[in-house]
């Protein structure tokens, strides 16, 4: 059961792509609480740009550009995630979960699982799970709105 000062909230996070002028979409869950934040960055079917792993590093500037220090806390933490039924629509294949650690001039991912996330952060494995409907961005090649 999640903790009650669990603060958890979804959104899209555009950021930039490798060609001047070009960019990506993620979806982004945020999660603070007492002791930092937690991020989820995940890869969402028909992203534009580059995908989640490659993009990384503009994800984490975009974030900080439009999240404050207060807003972030003292540690936080970011995770990219991978559902392979919204990405590659694969449902047999599951789930992949890696904390990123950025360092100047180095990124290391390290694969885990919900449980142990939610144990470092102190909320519900639940908390982790992102509805499948917010992974899948229909594209519709009708006629221009």
């Amino acid at each position: 059961m999640s903790k009650p000062d669990a603060n958890v909230q979804d959104s899209y996070l555009v950021y930039p792509g490798f060609v001047p002028q070009t960019w990506g979409v993620c979806h982004l869950r945020v999660i603070a609480k007492g002791q930092g934040t937690l991020l989820v960055a995940s890869e969402i079917r028909h992203n534009p740009g580059p995908s989640v792993t490659n993009a990384i590093e503009g994800i984490w500037s975009s974030i900080l550009e439009k999240y404050s220090d207060e807003a972030l806390g003292a540690n936080p933490l970011l995770v990219e995630h991978y559902n392979d039924e919204a990405v590659y629509g694969e449902k047999e294949l599951g789930e992949r979960l890696a904390m990123v650690r950025l360092q100047k001039g180095r990124t290391d991912w390290r694969h885990t699982t919900r449980s142990e996330i939610a144990e470092l952060v102190g909320c519900s494995p639940e908390d982790l799970s992102v509805p499948l409907e917010r992974l899948v961005i229909r594209v519709d090649q009708g006629e221009p709105s």
